[in-house]
Parts: structure tokens; C-alpha cells; sequence
């Protein structure tokens, strides 16, 4: 599992795919961003007030980002679709909320894992980092694996880290500069290190399960 033999396989299933890649990043930035962010301006009663409000969200941001899960569950899917040469759409990452029965299993999944992550951080920062790690490969274990419950497809991912938690944090590391040009750009460059990072993940896991 090279790193760079990795990122080279991202970049060529994009190729041809940027466009499409490009505009899912623009779509994500508007529901995911733009959306919640007008909503609290509304709620606190204009970019003034907006700016000074040290309140809590509102319940609304609560509830927007539990309906959301299943949308960001429907992005890593399209890049494993895309990665691996199958039909990747944007149209079918919304087809998943068609499926009440899956919708529910992906929000339980998210909130599952979100409890478990909490409770070991709660205990020392460290072992929340690591467990963060061991159930990163949770959400594309679903996409292989639809059967599996929240803790089966948990405990998949745990197995299938074993051994390579530190492989994965250099993994990420080997992003870093590009994460400081997004900085420096102002967001600007998230535009193509967005799907390069999401189509990067997307190996790592199909590396992974071939291991």
C-alpha cells in the first residue's frame, strides 16, 4: 500500500471525472456551508448580529446536520463508484434518502460512531484519536457491505485497520501541504484538493479491503 502508488490511482480515476468532481464540491459547499450559515444569519438578524452571536446553534443547524449524514455517506460512495470505474453519479447520492430504511441505518451508524469516539475521548484525547482512526473505513465498509448494522460494519473497519492506523496517519500527512494551499487560497483550492483528498480516501480503503 504505497502512498504515492495510492495518490496516482486518485488522480487518474479523475481524469475525465473533474467536472463532475468539481461541482459535487460546489454542491457540498453550498448545502454544507452556505445553507446553515444563512440560516444562522437569519436566526440572529443579520451579518452584525450574526458575526457578535456567541449563542448556541439553533436547532435547526442541529437537525439540518443529522439529515445530512446520509448525503456525506452518498459523497464517499460516489468516489468509491469512481475510483473504481463504476458508474459514479451525482443524482444517486440524493437516491439514498429514497430508502428510508437505509437513511435511518446511516444517521444510526453516524450517531454510533460519534458516541463511541466521545466516550474513549472523555477518558484520554489520545485513545480518541486512535479509535477516530480505527472506524475511519466504517462508512465505505456500508457501501460494500449494506447488511451490515452499525456495529458490524464498526467492528469491519476495526479489523481491516489492524495494523495500519499509522499507515493511514502518514496517509493523511501526505496531504498536508495541499491542506495549506487551500488555507492560503482561502478555500479556493479545496475546489481541486477536495476531490483529490475524497478520491485518495476512497483508494485507501479499496487498497485496504484488498489487503
Amino acid at each position: 500500500m504505497g502512498i504515492m502508488k495510492m495518490k496516482r490511482r486518485s488522480l487518474d480515476a479523475l481524469k475525465g471525472n473533474w467536472g463532475k468532481a468539481i461541482l459535487l464540491t460546489v454542491l457540498i459547499s453550498i448545502i454544507t456551508v452556505l445553507i446553515p450559515t444563512a440560516m444562522d444569519m437569519q436566526r440572529s438578524g443579520g451579518v452584525e448580529s450574526w458575526v457578535n452571536d456567541e449563542a448556541p446553534g439553533s436547532l435547526f443547524s442541529f437537525v439540518y446536520e443529522i439529515v445530512l449524514m446520509p448525503f456525506y455517506v452518498g459523497v464517499t460512495w460516489f468516489y468509491i463508484n469512481l475510483i473504481r470505474k463504476e458508474k459514479a453519479q451525482i443524482r444517486n447520492i440524493f437516491k439514498i434518502y429514497q430508502d428510508g430504511r437505509l437513511t435511518l441505518k446511516l444517521i444510526w451508524t453516524y450517531i454510533v460512531m460519534i458516541f463511541f469516539i466521545l466516550l474513549w475521548t472523555l477518558l484520554l484525547i489520545v485513545p480518541g484519536i486512535i479509535k477516530s482512526i480505527s472506524y475511519s473505513q466504517t462508512l465505505y465498509v456500508l457501501r460494500d457491505h449494506p447488511e451490515y448494522s452499525a456495529t458490524q460494519a464498526i467492528t469491519e473497519s476495526r479489523r481491516l485497520m489492524n495494523g495500519y492506523k499509522w499507515k493511514y496517519v502518514l496517509f493523511l500527512l501526505s496531504f498536508i501541504g495541499w491542506f495549506l494551499l487551500t488555507a492560503i487560497t482561502f478555500g479556493l483550492a479545496w475546489f481541486f484538493v477536495g476531490p483529490y483528498f475524497s478520491a485518495a480516501q476512497a483508494v485507501f480503503y479499496d487498497e485496504l479491503k484488498e489487503q
